[in-house]
């Protein structure tokens, strides 16, 4: 499959959420195929953050968390561009958002 052919070339990728990870059953260990930094703005706010892409999930990627992020560092070093071909395990925890409990994706360095 050639990378111009791909739909996320066109219409950008979607982000996986702790939810889609439970209903898909996508939870295991995967190997980290590219790491982009992307944006988001909300209101006149800008946020830059990481997201993955992961070998097996075509078209989805996972925004890294500030958490995740630094477990990520931690393990495979602050410079990213050297994580390609680093596995994960991708999980799901329960973490409290304003007071109450919500499922998160958990990323564990797994080499």
């Amino acid at each position: 499959m050639s990378s111009d052919t791909l739909i996320s070339d066109f219409y950008g990728e979607t982000y996986l959420t702790a939810k889609t990870v439970i209903e898909r059953n996508l939870q295991g260990q995967y190997t980290i195929k590219e790491v982009k930094p992307v944006e988001f703005q909300r209101d006149e706010k800008v946020t830059k953050k990481l997201s993955l892409v992961l070998e097996g999930l075509v078209g989805e990627a996972v925004i890294l968390n500030r958490t995740n992020a630094k477990r990520l560092a931690e393990k495979f070093g602050p410079d990213f561009s050297t994580w390609k071909g680093k596995k994960i395990e991708l999980s799901i925890q329960k973490v409290s958002f304003m007071g109450k409990p919500v499922d998160s994706i958990l990323i564990t360095p797994v080499d």
